[in-house]
């Protein structure tokens, strides 16, 4: 895209334009000063606009409702991101990272990225960091090992975190009994013949000690039990 002209050297061209020697047409005054008829004849009409000698919008004018649009734009951005912002922290108290989704869906939606992310309160080299790669290899593998253990959990739903395990390993997804543990517990999925709880209200009792036959056996303490 060609540099539009200078204002300095517009001005010149239609001032010369206007005075020129009787005989010499808008084609030639263009011609010596390398412009396009066209343009030097709408500089013409621009010219006779910003002087009030045709009816027209100015370039000030022009330049200050540019600037008007722009601030009802920027505006407009504002209010959607404060409004989908408040709507995605209203699920669930999320840290800051989190709110990176949000920023890739606006920008997605035409908002600028520094828009939102000043509006959120976030860094936008940490965004765009965390952008180029959103995934890391601990969280896919994360992934991989809860869906192998849902997949076993929905086909037997009896079986603890240590079976369940043993099955993720069996088809190809190793971990730990921790780990099986902890995807379990994030996700809530406990076997269905699971300890009760306590009933509301109630504390449990403190467990019985074991009475062995031996007979350098410690006495049974009788308040060993609940």
């Amino acid at each position: 895209m060609p540099k539009p002209y200078p204002s300095e050297f517009r001005d010149d061209v239609v001032r010369v334009a206007r005075n020129h020697e009787p005989g010499v047409t808008i084609e030639q005054a263009a011609r010596d000063f390398g412009v396009h008829p066209m343009t030097l004849r709408k500089w013409l009409r621009s010219a006779d606009v910003e002087e009030g000698a045709r009816p027209g919008q100015a370039r000030s004018e022009a330049s200050e409702l540019r600037e008007a649009w722009k601030r009802i734009r920027l505006l407009e951005q504002e209010n959607e991101v404060l409004r989908r912002a408040t709507a995605y922290l209203s699920q669930a108290n999320l840290p800051g990272k989190r709110l990176y989704p949000l920023v890739t869906e606006l920008a997605a939606d035409g908002v600028p990225v520094a828009v939102t992310c000043r509006l959120v309160q976030l860094s936008r080299q940490p965004y765009y960091r965390w952008l180029a790669r959103s995934v890391t290899t601990a969280e896919i593998t994360w992934a991989y090992r809860a869906n192998a253990l849902f997949t076993v959990h929905a086909d037997d739903p009896e079986f603890g975190h240590r079976l369940l395990a043993d099955e993720a390993r069996t088809s190809g997804e190793p971990m730990a009994d921790r780990t099986a543990w902890r995807i379990c517990r994030q996700n809530g999925w406990w076997s269905a013949f699971g300890r009760r709880q306590a009933a509301a209200g109630r504390r449990p009792g403190r467990r019985c000690m074991m009475i062995s036959s031996d007979a350098t056996s410690p006495p049974r303490d009788p308040t060993s039990c609940g």
